[in-house]
């Protein structure tokens, strides 16, 4: 008995060296964004992403580890919009800081899923858990904010915490939800997941993000009362709901009859017209440049293209974004990664794990109806549909325990 005690110690603490190894790896991408407010932790979290971009990298080169074809695909469309911007006389500093952390993040994941899928759950919503906590904390302790920053070529300003602006917590919450429930599903232990849950709808509410608001309830709910209807509510069809905005708000111009949804139920107020004039001007712009876009370019200059306010510096939609960064052509490549992240996952749509993981997709196409997130974290969310079958449950899984 006393052995056994002892090699049952034994295996728990080398399950934690392990878990805080991942941790060390994955946080530095995890960046909470207050950190960017001041240039000191800025360059101290760059150098650790260096650090830890270094260690995963001698990792592939130690063992020969292949890269999965989905990884290779979203290294490819990542080097296709650096060198289309380097191309182009773009922003390419800013474009190399955007890019870099995807890429790193999506070969941590390809290796880990692959090493101990148990391990990876468990180190991921660890790393999540931390931060939204302490994101939660600091708004209940600082309802306006830990600082008020001025915001870039605008009069306003806005109130940022532990994650930063509400406008970044979609980066945060989306895998944090798919990874509290996947951690459910696995161990069929529920406490931690409902903690994370209402974690993120009090910080939502607390934020008055209705973006976030609409885009998590949505996501939990459709979860649990939807996604068994797999024929409609699946993979496929969340990403053809970005489709079917992009046609009738922004091309058909039918915003009247969906202006509830963007200026209401999305939390966008008179923000919508605005918009839509936003949506007409990029759309002349890709014009002149169908294939190939414009690259990444510094804010300024995208306010000078399309004439408009701060918000301006960018797109307010996927689609138009990526057309607007690389043309069709890196469309096409984006295309490419969903259709590989899905072709096996929706063959077995009625599995657990690929509803769960699916429904990280439904949220991001949401918020992409008038944002443009394209993070590491949620590209990483392509590197799990891909492995949804890593993440099934043998009958004897559950009698693991997990130690955190």
């Amino acid at each position: 008995m006393l052995r056994t005690q002892e090699k049952t110690i034994e295996i728990s603490k080398t399950r934690l060296k392990r878990v805080l190894e991942v941790f060390c790896l994955t946080f530095p991408f995890l960046k909470p964004s207050y950190f960017s407010a001041f240039q000191m932790y800025d360059d101290i979290f760059n150098a650790l992403r260096i650090g830890a971009f270094s260690l995963i990298t001698a990792y592939y080169f130690l063992i020969r580890r292949k890269l999965s074809p989905i990884a290779i695909l979203i290294l490819a469309c990542n080097v296709y919009i650096l060198v289309n911007t380097f191309s182009q006389n773009g922003d390419i500093y800013g474009c190399a800081k955007d890019i870099f952390p995807i890429v790193g993040i999506v070969l941590l994941y390809d290796v880990l899923i692959n090493d101990s899928i148990d391990i990876f759950i468990e180190s991921q919503l660890f790393c999540f858990e931390i931060v939204i906590y302490i994101n939660l904390f600091t708004q209940i302790l600082y309802p306006n904010g830990m600082i008020v920053l001025k915001k870039a070529f605008h009069s306003g300003s806005s109130n940022w915490w532990f994650l930063g602006y509400y406008n970044t917590y979609t980066y945060y919450f989306i895998p944090a939800v798919i990874f509290a429930l996947l951690y459910a599903y696995k161990t069929g232990l529920h406490i931690r997941t409902t903690c994370l849950l209402g974690a993120v709808l009090i910080s939502s509410l607390l934020a008055k993000s209705g973006g976030n608001i609409v885009a998590i309830v949505l996501m939990i709910v459709g979860y649990f009362a939807f996604s068994k209807y797999s024929t409609i509510f699946n993979y496929f069809n969340y990403w053809l709901m970005q489709v079917g905005f992009y046609v009738l708000i922004i091309v058909l111009n039918a915003q009247n009859t969906f202006s509830w949804l963007v200026n209401d139920v999305l939390n966008k107020g008179a923000s919508l017209r605005g918009r839509l004039l936003l949506w007409k001007r990029t759309i002349v712009l890709i014009d002149h440049s169908k294939w190939y876009g414009y690259g990444v370019r510094e804010g300024i200059e995208r306010i000078r293209e399309v004439r408009m306010g701060a918000w301006a510096r960018y797109a307010h939609n996927l689609i138009l974004e990526i057309l607007y960064q690389g043309g069709f052509i890196y469309l096409a490549l984006l295309c490419c990664v969903i259709l590989l992240a899905g072709n096996k996952m929706m063959k077995d749509r009625n599995n657990k794990a690929a509803r769960i993981i699916s429904m990280a997709f439904f949220a991001w196409s949401i918020q992409s109806f008038v944002e443009a997130y394209m993070t590491p974290f949620l590209f990483c969310m392509f590197v799990l549909a891909y492995y949804y079958d890593r993440f099934n449950v043998v009958k004897s899984e559950r009698k693991i325990r997990f130690i955190i």
